[in-house]
């Protein structure tokens, strides 16, 4: 679910941890994962950029959060979102698996979560089939490299640009070696 990109990074920030919880589901072609993204993303934002937000204690209940609600809950949210009820706009199978994760999460601080907790729905991430490499990220086609997105192997730009990082060590280390 959306993680608020640290409030577009602005100097105010937010006091809030926003964090997003991915459910990978997988598919044979793009067109595929393009009508379920449009079917099920497209049904949320309703023809805008809408994003729905509802309260733990109402996600826990079934039930819609409010305005009313929102404009009164002790977390403060820190993206602009519409109040509703993920169980009527999300698919079933990512409620279970956020339900699931929150209960463990619970378990694991040893305190039950607030029902001020905020959730958002729906974020999407798309990534390319993974192409086989080595650890340095070459190919089966010696010296042909791919790194960041086009490998397969990242998924968020931090990790793209180490990937450049890791290989632009190897490169130079491997040329200093041929010319010590």
């Amino acid at each position: 679910m959306p993680d608020g990109q640290n409030v577009h990074e602005t100097a105010d920030g937010s006091t809030n941890l926003n964090f997003t919880l991915f459910l990978p589901r997988y598919f044979s072609t793009l067109a595929k994962a393009n009508a379920y993204a449009t079917r099920v993303i497209g049904g949320i934002n309703q023809g805008q950029d809408r994003i729905v937000i509802q309260r733990l204690g109402d996600f826990r209940a079934s039930r819609a959060t409010t305005h009313d609600q929102l404009s009164c809950n002790t977390i403060v949210p820190s993206l602009t979102a519409s109040p509703g009820n993920l169980h009527a706009e999300v698919p079933e199978k990512d409620l279970l698996v956020l339900d699931g994760f929150l209960e463990r999460l619970e378990r694991l601080l040893e305190t039950e979560l607030p029902a001020d907790t905020l959730l958002y729905g729906l974020d999407g991430k798309f990534y390319a089939p993974m192409l086989e490499t080595s650890e340095t990220f070459e190919t089966t086609c010696p010296g042909v490299y791919a790194i960041g997105d086009c490998s397969g192997a990242t998924h968020s730009l931090a990790q793209a640009a180490a990937s450049g990082l890791h290989l632009g060590h190897t490169l130079t280390q491997n040329s200093r070696s041929l010319f010590a």
